[in-house]
């Protein structure tokens, strides 16, 4: 595939909104910047792009199994190859011995480029053809040859997984069946549940043949649980923007870092009685309800994307800085000095003496 002739792009940074915006607009009053029609076609395609990214990251299929995403890497392998032989550290090494390496480093690849979110997307709007065009980051071997990766192989690598996770439930009677259903939801819902709600809706924006009355209808009742991985996805896809932005020492950049990190190494649980969700990276845990999880994350998406609105439309540096630290501020006052607590505590005792 010839790199040149594709037009990459960003997955806009509205994608998990439109998702939202599509099918839970009776709830969610999502915020749509003037560059980011909810109608518009192009950011349709990047919320398809967005969701079956985010059936990856739950799937894990780009870390446990890569070997079983097809793409056209032959340029970059190549490349690889010729850079391995050049390195004196690996000059006695034998021909296959060297493709066996630069095989290895394109399976690395295609972990830690989706991983980071080091990738862009080329699509076509009328005819949803859509690559992932990855940009691995390597320190060793510097080659500046691409992963190109089609939507209908990184849909085929996550249809098998959840395909062979469906089987098991085939042998379950119905006993048993009830019993996960009551003691561990909180697994399949990380498992199995919301990696297959993700390719659903993507094909609901990716699948030309689809008809209107085939399209997946989540139920109003799965709408944090749905939010949840599509804001995830967005944060890690995006991770870069918040460390420019409100920098590493920051209490936003901390927890996002935190549970960006608990995301790619499969450091997160949903508890099987409360869904509440514990990240755990490497020695530090935080647990917090899921509606929580979710409103923090739509609130700095929504505040990141402010930003970006205020530097394109030409506002000063000095008055960005302002409007930085007054989000850091606020971001603190809710969510790191308990003042979301604190209006939950007051939203429900109101809730309660209107009842009585």
């Amino acid at each position: 595939m010839d790199i040149n002739k594709m037009r990459l792009v960003k997955i806009s940074p509205h994608a998990s909104a439109k998702v939202m915006f599509d099918h839970f607009s009776t709830i969610e009053n999502e915020q749509m910047f003037l560059d980011a029609e909810a109608d518009s076609p192009a950011v349709a395609v990047h919320a398809g792009a967005l969701c079956l990214y985010a059936a990856t990251l739950l799937t894990k299929v780009h870390e446990n199994e890569p070997q079983n995403i097809a793409c056209d890497c032959t340029e970059r392998e190549k490349g690889l190859r010729d850079a391995i032989k050049a390195h004196p550290r690996f000059s006695h090494l034998s021909e296959e011995e060297v493709s066996t390496m630069a095989h290895n480093m394109i399976l690395k690849d295609i972990r830690n480029s989706f991983a980071h979110g080091n990738f862009e997307i080329s699509c076509d709007i009328y005819t949803k053809k859509l690559y992932y065009v990855l940009q691995p980051r390597r320190k060793d071997f510097v080659v500046d040859k691409p992963i190109i990766i089609s939507k209908d192989a990184l849909f085929a690598a996550n249809r098998q997984y959840v395909g062979k996770l469906a089987g098991r439930y085939m042998f379950l009677d119905r006993e048993q069946l009830e019993y996960k259903a009551k003691h561990e939801f909180g697994n399949e819902l990380k498992s199995f549940v919301l990696p297959v709600d993700m390719l659903r809706l993507a094909e609901n924006y990716l699948d030309n043949k689809q008809k209107h009355y085939q399209r997946y209808k989540p139920k109003t009742s799965r709408y944090l649980a749905i939010y949840y991985p599509l804001l995830v996805s967005q944060m890690t896809y995006e991770q870069d923007d918040y460390y420019h932005m409100f920098n590493k020492d920051s209490n936003i950049f901390d927890k996002i870092s935190h549970i960006r990190n608990a995301i790619s190494h499969n450091g997160f649980e949903f508890d099987n009685q409360t869904f509440d969700i514990t990240h755990t990276d490497r020695a530090e845990v935080s647990t917090d309800p899921l509606e929580k999880s979710v409103r923090m994350l739509k609130l700095v998406r929504d505040h990141k994307n402010l930003l970006i609105f205020t530097e394109n439309f030409g506002f000063s540096e000095e008055a960005q800085q302002h409007l930085t630290e007054g989000i850091k501020a606020f971001f603190d006052s809710l969510f790191v000095y308990g003042g979301y607590e604190e209006e939950e505590r007051e939203a429900s005792e109101t809730k309660t003496e209107k009842t009585k």
